[in-house]
């Protein structure tokens, strides 16, 4: 569970980065 949770922010992390790379 603990490492789920760990991918999950990392993926958040991921998601974000991509996002603003994304929105320039």
């Amino acid at each position: 569970m603990r490492g789920m949770a760990k991918d999950g922010k990392f993926a958040a992390k991921m998601m974000i980065k991509h996002t603003m790379l994304l929105i320039e």
